[in-house]
């Protein structure tokens, strides 16, 4: 059922706070603009299981995982997101921007 199925590539655990999880969203970002790719992948696997419902990050963290060439991860949380959350405007951006 969509009651349970989550969007992200990652089991979830314990919500991180908000301000933690856009800090960690940045350095990965940094990391892989800086073509820290495994550094990049590690930030995101110890960020991934804490990201909750909210997909304000999703465009982000899709960018990260195309980026570090996580390219079939990145296509099926889009998929899904699209699927559990039609109406949102940032899964709209994210497959908008990744997905050409």
């Amino acid at each position: 059922s969509s009651e349970n199925e989550r969007v992200w590539p990652w089991p979830a655990e314990e919500e991180w706070d908000n301000r933690d999880i856009h800090r960690e969203v940045v350095s990965a970002l940094e990391s892989a603009k800086s073509n820290q790719i495994d550094e990049a992948g590690n930030i995101l696997d110890s960020l991934g299981p804490h990201l909750g419902e909210d997909l304000e990050l999703i465009y982000h963290i899709g960018m990260v995982l195309k980026q570090i060439g996580r390219e079939e991860q990145m296509r099926t949380m889009l998929d899904v997101a699209q699927r559990i959350k039609p109406q949102s405007e940032h899964v709209a951006t994210a497959v908008a921007h990744l997905l050409k």
